[in-house]
This record gives C-alpha cells, structure tokens and sequence, in this order.
C-alpha cells in the first residue's frame, strides 16, 4: 500500500513539476521580452563583449528573415540567456536562447557564436523596412557575475 501511494506522490510531483518548469519558462521569457521593450539605453558594438552582424533578405513577395549572429566574445560568456525582438507586429515568439532551451555558453577563441532569425511578414522593400532589431543577453563571467548586455540595430 506505501508502494502505491509512494508512486501517486511522484506521478502528481512530476505532473506539477513540468507545469512549475513550463509556466516559469514562459514568465522568464516574457520578463526578457518586457525588459527589452521598456529599455531605453543602449550599448554601442564597442561597448559589449562580442562581435554582432545582422542580416535581412527577402524570402518571398510578402515574407523577410531576418538574422542576427553574436560570435567572437572577447570575455567568456557563461549560461547565456539572449532574445531578439523588432518593431513589427507579430503573433509568433520571438527567437531566443537559452530560455525554452539550455543556456549557452560562448567562450574566447571557441569559434562558437550564437543565431537568432526569424520572418517578418511585409511586402516593403528590405532599404524601406525602418526595421528595428533590440538585443538582450543576459550572461555570468567567469567571476559568477551576472551581466545584461541591450544592443539595438536599424535597417
């Protein structure tokens, strides 16, 4: 009888663990997404610790990607957490990084970089977009520090 409530016990524990995991995944998600729209400073490309290329090209007549690719870390970035949103209406999530994955890690001369891309539907052309990418990453240092880097690109 202690074996069959003991498995009851673990079944309703694991059951309200995912549902813990999924809903604080969701309100970690948008707090970062929170975060970056409220922000109103921004660091330069010499301000952080890493390279950023942005790239936009159109799929089709109504679709854009675009794709933003943080590599080159001049410091050892630890347990990245990173989304990148814009300024067109979307009803898709934005990409991220390790928030609904496991964080990352992007350290000196490793050659690893990080890519966030998704689309946009519009028909503007890519030089009329006034598109606006915001950036954030959250990161620890090698001394366990956490860090929030926002960038913002334009195109």
């Amino acid at each position: 009888m202690k074996k069959k409530y003991l498995l009851l016990l673990v079944l309703l524990l694991f059951l309200f663990g995912c549902d813990n995991w999924e809903e604080d995944v969701k309100n970690d998600y948008l707090s970062m997404k929170s975060d970056l729209i409220k922000e109103t400073s921004f660091s330069s490309l010499e301000e952080i610790n890493c390279d950023v290329s942005v790239f936009i090209d159109r799929i089709d007549e109504e679709k854009v990607s675009y794709e933003m690719i943080v590599e080159n870390p001049s410091i050892n970035m630890n347990n990245i957490k990173a989304i990148l949103i814009h300024n067109y209406y979307t009803e898709q999530l934005f990409p991220s990084v390790g928030i609904f994955d496991d964080p990352v890690d992007l350290i000196v001369n490793s050659g690893n970089k990080i890519t966030l891309k998704g689309e946009i539907e519009t028909d503007n052309d890519i030089d009329s977009l006034n598109l606006v990418l915001k950036l954030y990453i959250r990161y620890v240092d090698d001394n366990g520090n956490e860090k929030d880097i926002y960038y913002k690109a334009t195109k």
